[in-house]
């Protein structure tokens, strides 16, 4: 297991918390974890990852990168501007390694890794916008006091430029309903670039009438200093005897004390607009800032991460379950099932065909369940994930590329499962004001948002009997003893149920 693969819980687990605690500490956690991995040992892993394994590096990848974010949003009053910009240097090196993982695999096979990259692209785009915030923030601080008019104006035309660029790649290139969704290109969003623009230019309005005002002052300054050179002149050639002689214009004292320097200028520190580069001495000053900002708040060892959906092992000792035998049962079923359904088929799939058929099959089983753990469960109930739907997005995304033997016709078959399951599919999808997702979003869109999550099981390079075996098992772990006893009985049913139709002769739509 690669260092990104096994840090995934780690981080995944402090988000959570920060999520549903705003503490920094929790974020500063993920980002002294991340920085124990060498950029090198990064790289390397990457490169070496299989799909399924480069999938939960990703996944480690976006999360810190969101980490690296939102502290320095949180962070902004206590750390100075450079070290801001570098960890948003960090979370656009974060992107880049998802995107340049991406572009080393053949588009056909890019399979879950594709939405990550959209996304990782999405917010490259992003972290140009939100530097621009950050900058206002400090522009906004510096022009408090004495500050230099033109630097100050130069910096706010670049976050205005920023904020147009950025309202620009939206227009062009994000205005699908499910792109706004996901990435959260909403209403929020477009009123945040709209206000940080008027700002912006209602503070470059003051600068250039600061600018103006400093001039003005400074040529009244001037008038004033040479009226009084020449009034004082005048008094001195007044009482001046008449005998001495004029000095000649080549008779100046060239000594040194006639050469008076003027005073020294206080000039502003620069302000930082942008910073393409990491350095070790950013790693090292960044992490002492954040261990000084973090004083006030002792941070506590973390613990042993906990499963996605879990708090506790729901295996109690009043209820024995046995996965192995429920995989080796629900094996028994599916041959029956195997036996029944491909006879009947016209043309004869090839062995990928057939597993990526199978493997829909039982995620089927595991969508009626995850509806019924929606309506039953004391635990899962009225909720908008669980994990036999998790599960049950993640075989149908294995049976997609099983199936599909190119990029495009990956992206039709996904839209024929999500309108095929459109009406289970459709129950856990978290409907918002202004927002209209259609029956061939349905599966896309939930994969992305469970794919936040670490996953529950292996899917790739992974035997269709071995995929069974760990379904099972990720579901004791997951569910209480009552829900994993629902989910057992629905898939097996659903099972039972086609083979019984199929051998009367009724075929499985």
């Amino acid at each position: 297991m690669s260092n990104l693969v096994a840090l995934l819980n780690t981080v995944y687990t402090n988000y959570m918390r920060f999520t549903e605690t705003n503490d920094s500490k929790h974020l500063l956690e993920n980002i002294k974890a991340f920085q124990k991995i060498s950029q090198k040992d990064i790289a390397k892993e990457l490169k070496e990852a299989h799909i399924s394994e480069l999938e939960e590096c990703n996944k480690t990848l976006i999360l810190v990168a969101q980490s690296y974010i939102e502290y320095a949003f949180l962070k902004k009053e206590k750390l100075p501007s450079s070290k801001l910009d570098i960890c948003l240097n960090h979370a656009q090196r974060c992107y880049e390694y998802v995107i340049n993982a991406a572009r080393k695999i053949p588009p056909y096979n890019l399979g879950a890794i594709g939405p990550q990259n959209t996304e990782a692209i999405y917010y490259t785009h992003k972290i140009k916008f939100l530097r621009a915030k950050l900058d206002l923030f400090s522009i906004n601080i510096k022009m408090q006091s004495t500050y230099d008019a033109a630097e100050v104006s130069s910096a706010l035309k670049a976050v205005l430029e920023a904020c147009d660029t950025f309202k620009a790649e939206i227009d062009r290139n994000y205005r699908y309903v499910s792109y706004k969704e996901d990435f959260g290109i909403n209403e929020a969003l477009f009123n945040s670039i709209k206000q940080t623009r008027e700002e912006a230019q209602s503070l470059l309005s003051k600068a250039n009438d600061y600018k103006k005002e400093k001039r003005r002052s400074e040529t009244l300054s001037s008038d004033k200093s040479s009226a009084h050179k020449k009034t004082s002149q005048r008094k001195k050639a007044k009482h001046a005897p008449t005998e001495e002689p004029k000095v000649s214009q080549n008779e100046v004292d060239p000594s040194p004390s006639s050469f008076v320097p003027p005073p020294n200028q206080v000039i502003a520190p620069t302000i930082a607009i942008t910073s393409t580069t990491c350095t070790s001495e950013d790693w090292s000053s960044l992490e002492a800032l954040m261990k000084a900002a973090s004083e006030d708040t002792p941070i506590p060892p973390v613990q042993s991460p906990k499963p996605a959906y879990a708090t506790l092992s729901y295996s109690s000792f009043w209820a024995h379950l046995d996965p192995n035998q429920d995989s080796k049962r629900c094996l028994g079923l599916m041959k029956n099932w195997i036996k029944a359904y491909f006879p009947k088929q016209r043309i004869c799939p090839s062995q990928g065909g057939q597993d990526a058929r199978v493997l829909e099959k039982l995620a089927q089983g595991l969508l009626l369940a995850a509806q019924q753990l929606q309506q039953e469960s004391n635990i899962y109930g009225q909720k908008h994930s669980n994990p036999a739907l998790q599960l049950a997005v993640q075989l149908l995304y294995r049976s997609t590329e099983l199936a599909s033997v190119n990029d495009r016709q990956f992206s039709e078959d996904l839209t024929d499962l999500s309108v095929r399951y459109s009406s289970i599919l459709i129950n856990f999808i978290q409907h918002t004001p202004g927002r209209v997702l259609s029956d061939e979003d349905y599966l896309q869109h939930l994969h992305r948002v469970l794919g936040k999550t670490p996953a529950l099981i292996k899917t790739s390079h992974t035997p269709v009997e071995e995929i069974v075996k760990l379904v099972f098992l990720a579901l004791e772990k997951s569910c209480s003893a009552q829900d994993y006893n629902l989910v057992k009985e629905v898939v097996f049913n659903a099972f039972n149920q086609a083979t019984t139709e199929l051998s009367s002769n009724m075929i499985l739509s």
